[in-house]
């Protein structure tokens, strides 16, 4: 009779499923059960948090845009070409220029 899977699983593998350091696909081809078994006899793990990596990308958008905008400002671009270097459109990178320019 084999054992259950929450028994068989060493510490060193649950720590890793835990923290999201091992793909749970090798987890579960190591101790031969499917991934969704193994997903569903573990203990449910937090879920990844990706929010404060999308404002801090966020906030680095925003400040290249500003800083295009200053050179825009300063005459080095023109409102095309900053537009097309922060990949973002004309509509936006004006309303950037106004926010500067206030």
């Amino acid at each position: 009779m084999r054992t259950a899977l929450k028994y068989r699983v060493s510490q060193e593998d649950m720590a890793a499923y835990l923290n999201y350091a091992v793909p749970v696909k090798e987890l579960a081809a190591k101790y031969g059960v499917g991934k969704r078994y193994f997903v569903r006899e573990m203990p449910t793990r937090e879920p990844l948090r990706l929010h404060k990596k999308k404002s801090e990308l966020r906030a680095t958008r925003l400040e290249f845009r500003s800083f295009n905008a200053k050179r825009v400002i300063a005459q080095e671009l023109t409102v095309e070409a900053a537009a097309r270097i922060c990949r973002c459109s004309l509509s936006t990178m004006f309303r950037q220029l106004r926010k500067e320019r206030a």
